[in-house]
């Protein structure tokens, strides 16, 4: 749903209550009709508007060459030839980066290859490295050790059914086939312009592929900084922390708060069904905490995070998310005496329940999105039972578990899901959780509209307000 980008200034809302007792987002698809399907491994890079894969990458091309280890990212533009779509396939090792030290992106070769062309994307990554490589164009998705088999079945879908379509954005068959049309725009690890704000990429866990990009204020850092653990949106299946728009926002969140944002990659439904990316989450909240005391393997978090102020948020899917994570901290220990201040939820994707809501788009999209929970999230008993996307649902675990002091609620005044923010807000203030809430509402605007205006008046005064929030956790 589009956002308005008036440039007058929105009466913002702040309320702040006190208890002391001591998704989509808004982007408009231009993709053409191609798709990509990947493997298990979803650490996808995508770069530039283009279809995208990864690969690990064990050995090298040439022979002789000394052996290297990384990340192989890849992307495929589509190119209509009669009835066939062929793709060219470019690829780049980031060997460096599971040291936690990337220096940038080596192209190490250029293909041409149909869909189901397995042996051309594979030429070029070396022995062994189709290990995880994630399967191009109207491909079921399956255990990347099952991968040639998939690729040799890329045709048979032609009868499959299709169980979910939700048109310009994903479209998924009954085979478990996925096809994605919203486009992912690459940007880049690299220093910032505009903010001075430097970032690089790093790995979390390997073996998932799952990842992150780290994002350091400019120096000169006035001691240690807290750390903000950030995960983005896209309705659990779409999406990258790799995304300008999504890079450019933790730029912003990065230097307007002072924090380091370690924002995440996780892995994607429903190749990996909800709830996979819980585990993400967690995963990295417990990377994040295994810095402390000057421990862990990236030298930016040992140096310059202060662990003890350590926040988690995001936006949309990635606010949902960052709940349970939150929830989570509650009942388990991160480690290392690391534990969470405070919960940072933007534009939060949080369903079920009756919706005032009378827009006619917004009642369209919040049908739309219903019909995703189950593909995203099988075998669950629905949106108005289920606490993963409805944590005020009779019966959900009780908010007052949830393990931070504070808690920032921000929505747009034409949100489709902004009702259920602030029922979040009413739900979390009576359920004697023992901490401060604050909600803030920006007039007028959509879901997700510091990203589809990121230098509106509304969008600036979004990041004003989160950073004010987290200068005082």
């Amino acid at each position: 749903m589009a956002s308005s980008c008036a440039t007058a200034s929105a009466h913002a809302k702040s309320t702040r209550w006190k208890q002391c007792l001591c998704p989509f987002t808004s982007r408009t698809s231009t993709s053409p009709a191609h798709s990509l399907a990947l493997s298990s491994s979803a650490y996808a890079c995508p770069r530039s508007r283009h279809t995208s894969f990864s690969a690990r990458h064990k050995n090298p091309s040439s022979p002789g060459a000394p052996a290297a280890s990384g990340l192989i990212q890849g992307s495929s533009t589509p190119e209509v030839l009669g009835h066939t779509t062929r793709h060219m396939v470019t690829m780049f090792s980031t060997s460096a980066l599971l040291g936690g030290h990337p220096v940038g992106s080596e192209e190490v070769g250029v293909h041409e290859c149909d869909a189901a062309d397995a042996g051309a994307v594979r030429e070029g990554l070396g022995a062994g490295a189709h290990r995880h490589v994630g399967s191009i164009s109207a491909t079921p998705f399956v255990p990347y050790y099952n991968l040639p088999n998939a690729m040799s079945n890329a045709d048979a879908g032609d009868s499959d059914e299709v169980i979910l379509d939700a048109p310009g954005f994903i479209r998924v068959y009954k085979s478990g086939r996925v096809e994605r049309f919203l486009p992912v725009d690459f940007a880049p690890p690299s220093t910032d312009a505009t903010t001075g704000v430097s970032s690089k990429d790093v790995v979390i866990l390997a073996d998932a592929c799952v990842s992150a990009r780290v994002y350091l204020p400019a120096p000169p850092c006035p001691g240690k900084l807290p750390v903000l653990v950030f995960f983005h949106g896209g309705g659990f299946c779409l999406g990258s922390a790799f995304d300008a728009a999504v890079h450019a926002h933790s730029n912003r969140l990065a230097a307007a708060a002072g924090v380091i944002v370690v924002s995440v990659e996780y892995r994607l439904a429903p190749e990996h069904p909800v709830p996979a990316l819980y585990g993400d989450a967690w995963a990295a909240l417990q990377w994040v905490a295994a810095h402390a005391a000057g421990r862990g393997p990236e030298p930016w978090l040992t140096a310059y995070a202060d662990l003890g102020r350590v926040h988690v948020g995001g936006e949309s899917a990635g606010a949902n998310i960052a709940h349970h994570a939150a929830m989570r901290a509650g009942s388990e220990v991160l480690g290392h005496g690391v534990k969470l201040s405070s919960l940072v939820l933007i534009h939060p994707y949080f369903l079920g329940g009756e919706s005032s809501e009378t827009d006619e788009m917004g009642v369209a999209l919040l049908r739309e999105l219903v019909r995703l929970w189950p593909v995203v999230c099988p075998g669950t008993s629905g949106c108005d039972g289920d606490p993963l996307i409805n944590p005020m649902a009779e019966g959900a675990p009780n908010l007052a578990s949830l393990g931070c002091r504070r808690v920032l609620v921000c929505v747009g005044g034409k949100d489709p899901m902004r009702g259920r923010g602030r029922l979040y807000c009413e739900k979390l203030k009576g359920s004697g959780w023992r901490g401060e809430v604050e909600d803030w509402e920006a007039d007028g605007q959509g879901h997700g509209f510091h990203l589809s205006c990121p230098m509106s008046a509304e969008a600036e005064a979004q990041v004003r307000v989160i950073a004010e929030f987290l200068s005082y956790g």
